[in-house]
């Protein structure tokens, strides 16, 4: 899911867009009002998207309390977005390659 995010966003960069983040994202801990459901989908988990966003640089908050923050599209933004596409694909690869040594292929 981060690999698709970060895929999206390069995309929208390299056509000369923005990218916006809901500043929610960026709370420890999400607030009752906010449904967030713990679990609902067991690939998402809220100290996960946290974790991940608070390493991203970003500005031009519009509206603090329930806005959106714009995604800097900096060197170091740029690296971790791309290094999140390469794990995904090295992670592809070693399932392809243990479910052909599983079938006996070589």
């Amino acid at each position: 899911m981060a690999a698709d995010f970060a895929t999206q966003v390069l995309k929208v960069w390299s056509k000369g867009g923005d990218a916006w983040l809901s500043t929610r994202m960026l709370s420890e801990r999400p607030k009752p009002h906010w449904n967030w459901v713990e679990g609902d989908d067991p690939r998402v988990k809220w100290n996960d998207v946290y974790q991940f966003v608070s390493q991203l640089r970003t500005h031009n908050v519009v509206s603090s309390t329930d806005g959106f923050v714009l995604l800097e599209k900096s060197d170091s933004n740029m690296q971790l977005l791309n290094m999140l596409i390469k794990r995904e694909q090295v992670s592809i690869m070693s399932v392809d390659f243990a479910t052909r040594e599983n079938r006996g292929f070589t």
